[in-house]
């Protein structure tokens, strides 16, 4: 089960952010790579502890959604809090 949040970043174009793209083609049931049962929620968590700190992806997802948002357990805010 997904979240509002959950399904707006993984139904956009992730194609400058990889490891949401990975996330998105597993999610999707893709079958051609060799990783087996994955739990999805908490490799999102992971990607996003990862970009919470990119300036790029940030301003990225303000575009999909209003931040300050709480998306996996992680806390997407503008930099600086803005």
């Amino acid at each position: 089960m997904y979240t509002d949040l959950e399904l707006k970043l993984l139904g956009a174009d992730t194609t400058r952010f990889p490891m949401l793209t990975a996330i998105k083609q597993r999610a999707k049931q893709c079958t051609s790579c060799g990783h087996g049962p994955v739990n999805i929620h908490s490799m999102l968590r992971a990607a996003l502890n990862r970009y919470k700190s990119d300036k790029q992806f940030l301003e990225w997802c303000s575009t999909l959604f209003k931040l300050p948002c709480n998306i996996a357990g992680v806390t997407l805010e503008k930099p600086n809090g803005r």
